[in-house]
């Protein structure tokens, strides 16, 4: 008996023990909760968000802060007591050390580039947590050159030895107006030295709903600049007394040329400056950017330029994925791909292929939108018949943007907050009546979306084709995701027969996984302007 006793007496203790040592840990872990012993009960526990931050590209010389969060998830009071840093060119640091139980501080961690080159590195950051007291945050950064120096600048200062009425490498150029009505002039006054170029036209007949020739353009041209795949930013001065355009023109691998369109310029009669970001793709080898006269008026412009860009990114990267038209197919396609993952999409909807759709052949659409909705994807307006609305008359325009908005409200029970221009057409007419009734305009305008370049008239999107690439695509969400941009993806009918080129099931299903890895987050439109709202 007396042994039996011993032997129950040292279990007994090798217990008690065992809990003490318990009671040593987070009330999280799971041999501790706060019900096992008294002791838990002034036990601190930390946790962070983020684990990793990336601060895109900060030039060398600058710097760019970006917060963690440090949480008391335990029930004593949490101190944080150092933050420490593996590499110089971050800096942690905090202003309140001791957190109560259910609450948070910040950590700001600092990253302060001196050369240009990419830094890796991470902070840790320590306390008194009862368990895991050292938590350890990832750091990436990309230090940029401190002086940005231009590929191409032109002030427009040398005539051309043959033609002194032209600057040397600079054209004229204008089509499908009649030429007695274009005048171009090389002018001896400019924004910055002494000349500058001017266009001007009149008396040509105008679309009487755009306000726009019905076709053809006017403009002085310079001849393409060679140029590597990257990002680039174009910019000139310039006068002028009606709204311009300005398209990008990119000369390929192929000799051939791809043109996109960059923002307008408004009318101005003071010399204003005009800026654009565009990207050259990975087949492109050059460009030239086109000012252009689509109307009646003058423009005169001066000191062109293209230069590297850096974007400046948000505090993460996020990423959107849209479809226009509402295919039925794609909730047989892409929709249990996106469920496999958990990602939720935005639907933008033309409503004349729901209103009319046995006129369209189509089965009833309620059911497959229901599917979106229950599976709490986000919905936009993409008009009622999907026309060019920069054509349309001011009554029409309004009832394409207002009456889908309507329709789509009362037909799903819910508000509609975003719109996507048919086709990717748009002016300032369509932009200012579109944001009457909508928090943003998505466009088809290649490009992110940065801190430093948001635009929410004109969210700039990524379109998907038949002919983009694995490789291209997961350059992007690279880039989105180590540069901390906004991300939208544009996919029409996947897997469809519209004879559009679109994505197949097959490369949406590599998309999706290709996201998945990077591990960027996928939010709606409505979640992005949360978190971005936040961050600005």
């Amino acid at each position: 008996m007396k042994i039996i006793k011993t032997t129950f007496m040292l279990m007994a203790l090798l217990l008690v023990a065992a809990g003490s040592n318990s009671c040593k840990k987070c009330p999280e872990c799971e041999d501790c909760l706060p019900t096992d012993c008294e002791k838990c009960a002034d036990c601190p526990c930390m946790a962070i968000d983020p684990v990793s931050l990336t601060f895109g590209n900060v030039a060398a010389g600058a710097d760019e802060s970006r917060q963690v969060v440090v949480k008391n998830t335990g029930s004593g009071v949490l101190t944080i007591l150092s933050v420490t840093s593996s590499d110089p060119a971050f800096a942690g640091s905090f202003a309140v050390s001791n957190i109560l139980p259910g609450e948070e501080g910040i950590v700001t961690v600092r990253f302060s580039p001196v050369l240009a080159k990419n830094y890796r590195g991470f902070i840790s950051i320590k306390s008194d947590a009862c368990c895991d007291p050292v938590k350890t945050v990832d750091l990436m950064g990309n230090g940029t050159p401190q002086a940005v120096i231009p590929l191409f600048s032109s002030s427009l200062e040398t005539a051309s030895t043959n033609e002194p009425d032209r600057p040397e490498g600079w054209w004229q150029d204008y089509w499908g107006i009649f030429g007695a009505n274009v005048t171009f002039a090389y002018l001896n006054e400019g924004y910055t030295g002494s000349h500058s170029v001017k266009v001007e036209v009149s008396g040509e007949p105008l679309h009487p709903h755009s306000g726009r020739f019905p076709e053809g353009d006017a403009k002085w041209l310079f001849e393409p600049v060679e140029l590597s795949p990257g990002d680039y930013v174009y910019s000139n001065w310039y006068r002028s007394n009606v709204n311009t355009f300005v398209t990008l023109a990119i000369t390929n691998t192929e000799g051939e040329t791809e043109y996109y369109d960059l923002p307008e310029a408004p009318a101005s009669s003071e010399w204003t400056r005009y800026e654009a970001v565009f990207d050259v793709p990975a087949n492109g080898v050059a460009a030239t950017v086109l000012h252009m006269l689509k109307s009646n008026g003058y423009l005169i412009t001066d000191d062109h330029e293209i230069a590297p860009y850096y974007y400046k990114g948000f505090n993460k990267g996020l990423l959107t994925i849209t479809f226009d038209d509402g295919w039925n197919i794609n909730t047989e396609t892409a929709l249990p791909v996106m469920d496999q993952y958990g990602f939720k999409s935005v639907q933008y909807y033309r409503t004349d292929a729901i209103e009319d759709f046995t006129g369209f052949q189509y089965p009833d659409p309620k059911n497959l939108i229901q599917m979106f909705k229950d599976g709490g994807h986000e919905f936009g307006s993409h008009s009622i018949n999907h026309s060019d609305l920069t054509l349309e008359p001011g009554p029409v325009l309004t009832n394409e943007l207002a009456g889908s908005k309507v329709f789509l409200e009362d037909y799903l029970d819910i508000t509609i907050k975003h719109f996507a221009t048919p086709f990717g057409l748009y002016d300032s007419r369509v932009t200012g009546e579109a944001m009457n009734h909508y928090i943003s305009q998505r466009t088809v305008d290649r490009g992110y979306n940065s801190k430093d370049k948001l635009d929410i008239t004109r969210l700039k999107t990524w379109c998907i084709l038949i002919n983009t690439t694995d490789t291209e695509f997961e350059a992007w969400v690279k880039k989105a995701t180590e540069e901390n941009l906004w991300h939208i993806l544009l996919y029409h009918e996947i897997e469809g027969s519209n004879g559009k080129d679109d994505a197949t099931l097959e490369m949406f299903t590599k998309h999706m996984k290709i996201i998945d890895d990077y591990g960027i987050e996928v939010v709606t439109m409505s979640e992005a302007f949360e978190k971005l709202a936040i961050d600005m």
